[in-house]
């Protein structure tokens, strides 16, 4: 009986040793409190908005506005809390100036940050970014980089910080929507209404 007893403890122990190490685990440092809002969009037309302390994601479609529920992953709520850390956008400006006129439609985007205490809000427009150089564009496709990249290391080059800042949250905003696109819910919503 005794042998039984010990021999089924045994057994109990291994197994959950073994589905431990089969899960996947986060070493999480994301503060418990850690959320934000991701607004971004048209101006003059509708927005996409994710919510990641409701767990919503609302997308300006063909159909008008559709919210549904979207809840990220504890891994990818980390990489997204790792991005801002390294980015430090405590010391970000809450907007960014205009460096240009008359593009219309504008994009527009907006990011609340709450966690540990604290909130952060950062807004702007695409006409805060200098005009787009097609030869940067030709230039990217040759040496494998990506514009962001490209336009990251003009702007350190011209000492400009505010630009290298624009640029580097335009990074964090096309991680983030690169990490949404792949949910099945996103995938389910309806196509995105054009403007252009």
């Amino acid at each position: 009986m005794r042998k039984m007893l010990a021999f089924t403890i045994i057994i109990s122990v291994v197994a959950l040793a073994l589905i431990g190490c089969n899960q996947e685990t986060v070493n999480s440092n994301v503060p418990k409190n850690f959320s934000f809002v991701l607004e971004y969009g048209v101006k003059g037309g509708g927005s996409n908005v994710l919510n990641t302390s409701e767990g919503t994601f609302e997308k300006d479609t063909v159909d008008g506005q559709i919210k549904t529920k979207l809840v990220l992953k504890e891994e990818d709520m980390q990489k997204i809390y790792d991005k801002i850390k390294e980015l430090d956008l405590e010391e970000y400006p809450m907007g960014f100036k205009r460096r240009r006129s008359g593009i219309e439609p504008s994009g527009e985007w907006s990011l609340n940050i709450q966690y540990s205490g604290k909130e952060k809000y950062i807004a702007w427009t695409s006409n805060a970014f200098p005009p787009i150089d097609i030869e940067s564009i030709e230039e990217v496709k040759k040496l494998d980089k990506t514009l962001a990249e490209m336009n990251i290391e003009k702007a350190q080059a011209s000492g400009d910080e505010k630009l290298v800042k624009l640029y580097r949250i335009q990074e964090l905003v096309h991680m983030i929507t690169d990490i949404i696109s792949g949910y099945d819910e996103y995938k389910e919503l309806p196509e995105s209404r054009r403007y252009l």
